[in-house]
C-alpha cells in the first residue's frame, strides 16, 4: 500500500459534492488487497431532477475506512519501535562474536607464564598499545587479531 496524492474529479462527478484542492489517500483496490475488511464497495444512485429526468448517471465505488486503519498504523509504529530499541542497545551494549566455525581445543601447559594484558587506551579510535609476556619455553607463539565476525585481521 503506498500513500497517493489526488485531486477529485469534481467536474465528472458534480452531484457528490466532492472536496476542492489536493488530498492524500491510498486506492482502495489496493487497501483491499492487504485489508479486506477496510473496503466496502457501494452505489451512488443516478441523479434526476424533478421532472423525474436523469441528470447524473449511477456509479460504482469503493471507499476506505481511514478510521480503522490508524490502530493498525499505530501498532506497527511500536512494532518498528521495540526493533529499533533493540538495535540501539545492542550498538551501546555490543557483545562478542564467536567464529562458530572456529571449533580448535587448545590447551596450554604452562598458563603462569603466558600473559595478556589489556589493550591501552580502551576504547580506541586510531591506535592502542597491547602488552603480553610468554614464558622463554616457548618457541613460537601468535597473537591473532580478529572482527566481529571471526575474520582475521591480523597475526603477529
Amino acid at each position: 500500500m503506498n500513500p497517493k496524492q489526488y485531486v477529485y474529479k469534481t467536474n465528472t462527478f458534480p452531484g457528490i459534492n466532492l472536496a476542492d484542492g489536493q488530498h492524500f489517500g491510498m486506492i482502495a483496490q489496493d487497501v483491499e488487497a492487504v485489508l479486506p475488511n477496510l473496503v466496502k464497495e457501494f452505489k451512488n444512485p443516478k441523479t434526476l431532477d424533478s421532472l423525474g429526468n436523469q441528470i447524473y448517471a449511477s456509479f460504482d465505488a469503493k471507499a476506505v475506512n481511514y478510521i480503522e486503519l490508524i490502530p493498525l498504523l499505530v501498532a506497527g509504529f511500536n512494532e518498528q519501535k521495540l526493533i529499533i530499541d533493540s538495535l540501539i542497545n545492542a550498538l551501546q551494549n555490543p557483545t562478542p562474536i564467536i567464529n562458530p566455525s572456529n571449533n580448535h581445543k587448545i590447551q596450554l601447559s604452562n598458563t603462569t607464564g603466558f600473559i595478556l594484558h589489556q589493550n591501552d587506551p580502551n576504547p580506541f579510535t586510531e591506535s592502542t598499545i597491547i602488552t603480553y609476556n610468554i614464558p622463554e619455553e616457548v618457541s613460537s607463539a601468535k597473537i591473532i587479531f580478529t572482527n566481529s565476525t571471526g575474520v582475521i585481521i591480523i597475526q603477529l
